[in-house]
């Protein structure tokens, strides 16, 4: 007897669909604003690192909650296409669950992300001067700016992969995660920078450079690469 082939549902496929669309069954609600959540947990970061910033240097714990924090601010909101897709392709009764689901793998990924670099940074900082640093992650981060590759993986981040009908959460956890890795693996040097110098001047900057790079049509490679040399110049002048 053969059994059948458990069905895929393509998440790419899917967001062709209204959001909240159903995959059988009678019609439902529709997630007006599938962006809410990472947007406002996103602002809600900026607000918890405003906090953490202003309360100045209090050890190796405070700077590691002052990576996740930033992590989750500057990066929160490439979590909305996720979050989008995932909307399109669940049913409405579960389409919220699975929002969550998905925002919080993908907060993970960035905020384990951010920690690992601080504490990559803080082993590297009794023989190396912050300024090398900063000027070294700026130059990196100019040059991979400018490049094609860095083109590439920009569209990688917003590559989806099927979600079983049975499986929601772990369909959702599971593409939410791969994303966010795929992030890291593009703007982990900008991140790297902002740990490193994590005045607010510099994550803002950085928060906007990396945003326009995503949002502004065609894609502004030598004006995000010309952005961070800047920043970098003006980040280790300034960088006490």
């Amino acid at each position: 007897m053969s059994v059948a082939a458990p069905r895929l549902v393509d998440a790419s496929a899917a967001a062709t669909r209204p959001v909240g669309g159903h995959l059988g069954g009678r019609p439902g609600r529709p997630v007006r604003w599938p962006w809410a959540l990472p947007v406002g947990a996103a602002a809600t970061a900026w607000v918890a690192y405003g906090a953490l910033a202003g309360a100045g240097d209090t050890g190796h714990a405070h700077h590691a909650l002052l990576a996740g924090a930033m992590a989750v601010a500057m990066m929160g909101p490439f979590a909305v296409p996720v979050c989008t897709v995932v909307a399109r392709a669940t049913e409405w009764r579960r389409s919220r669950r699975a929002i969550a689901v998905a925002f919080a793998s993908f907060a993970t990924v960035w905020v384990a992300a951010g920690v690992a670099l601080h504490v990559g940074v803080e082993a590297v900082a009794p023989a190396v001067p912050g300024q090398a640093v900063v000027a070294a992650l700026g130059v990196w981060s100019a040059f991979d700016a400018g490049s094609h590759r860095r083109g590439r993986r920009l569209d990688a981040c917003v590559v989806s992969r099927p979600i079983l009908p049975g499986a929601r959460a772990l369909g959702a956890s599971a593409l939410a995660t791969g994303a966010a890795w795929r992030c890291v693996r593009t703007c982990w040097a900008p991140m790297a920078l902002t740990v490193v110098d994590p005045r607010p001047p510099v994550v803002a900057a950085v928060s906007v450079t990396i945003l326009a790079e995503r949002v502004v049509t065609p894609r502004p490679r030598l004006a995000v690469a010309a952005a961070f040399v800047v920043l970098a110049a003006v980040a280790t002048w300034t960088l006490p």
